[in-house]
């Protein structure tokens, strides 16, 4: 088996890979910095820790993008306990507090941008799209991350270009979402009606509608698991969706039963705290980052446990295409 070379200097031999940004580093290249009880090495691209590059490991594999696998399995139920604790540890606490001065000063920049007429309205525009974009993938490296084994938050992503790290993310969640979600979004907007004085009203059949959103968000989790983990809608390959939840039933649905009470609470914060200005950014901004966190923590360690079974990244069984280049 061939041995990768390092993404900056061709002509020496990779000893390390990050599974954020998927390049390959040379030991000059992966810096360490000192942790108290090892050295720790870092990605000089991204930031995050990267992995050493295991002979058992397919180059051709890791040089196409494919995440590595931890190191070592994560125990499942064990960890989704932990899930909960997992947005404080590490910088988790900064993160969450430079997440909710972000919001505040987006709010108050909206705020201002609506006295500034048409421009005004471009400008808040963009900050909101910024917004979305930037937490969207902030989230998808905190699931791959997850996945990759990793027990702490990523660093920020690093603002590099509007496609990539804004309109990239935010098309990847949406489009996932939707494609899970529309069907019964389908059937209801199909069985909408007006009465003679010209109120909506539902017209369809209650259990299927309830049986079309069950499915949809049963799968739902999966998907995204598989889409943030290709790093494009190639993820949403069915066959792979079915089998991968086939291969891990039990541990599966208690995930989607967890993720739901969490998405449930998400939403509970947001009712009562949605129509006061001020407290709703200062409290509903760290607590949908905290929930959304942890919900990505528990998608990301269906991987991070069961990648064997999973075996997404085979060689042999799952060819992705051209190598990257």
């Amino acid at each position: 088996m061939g041995q990768g070379t390092c993404n900056k200097h061709p002509s020496v031999s990779a000893k390390w890979w990050c599974q954020t940004c998927q390049e390959l580093w040379c030991d000059a290249c992966a810096g360490g910095i000192a942790t108290g009880e090892a050295q720790r090495r870092i990605c000089p691209q991204c930031g995050c820790r990267v992995n050493p590059l295991r002979a058992a490991v397919s180059v051709p594999a890791i040089a196409r993008g494919a995440p590595q696998a931890p190191t070592r399995p994560k125990a499942f139920f064990p960890e989704l306990v932990g899930a909960f604790a997992y947005p404080f540890k590490g910088n988790g606490p900064w993160l969450v507090i430079g997440w909710t001065v972000f919001v505040l000063v987006s709010d108050a920049a909206s705020y201002f941008c609506g006295f500034a007429g048409l421009l005004g309205l471009l400008g808040l525009g963009l900050i909101w799209v910024f917004l979305t974009g930037y937490l969207c993938a902030y989230v998808i490296k905190a699931l791959v991350s997850s996945a990759g084994g990793e027990d702490e938050l990523p660093e920020l992503v690093r603002f590099s270009s509007w496609w990539d790290d804004i309109l990239h993310p935010i098309l990847l969640l949406a489009g996932t979402v939707a494609v899970f979600l529309l069907p019964a979004a389908a059937y209801y907007l199909v069985n909408i009606s007006a009465d003679s004085a010209g109120t909506a009203i539902y017209t369809g059949s209650g259990p299927i509608l309830v049986l079309l959103l069950g499915v949809g968000s049963f799968l739902l989790p999966m998907g995204l698991l598989s889409v943030a983990m290709y790093d494009s809608f190639r993820g949403l390959n069915p066959l792979r969706i079915f089998l991968s939840i086939a291969r891990v039933p039990g541990p599966y649905t208690i995930a989607w039963v967890l993720i739901l009470l969490v998405a449930a609470l998400r939403r509970v914060v947001s009712a009562h705290l949605g129509g006061i200005f001020i407290i709703s950014s200062l409290v509903q901004a760290p607590a949908g980052f905290y929930f959304l966190i942890v919900e990505m923590r528990i998608i990301g360690l269906i991987y991070a446990a069961y990648s064997r079974r999973l075996n997404w990244f085979d060689e042999a069984s799952d060819r992705r295409g051209k190598p990257r280049t």
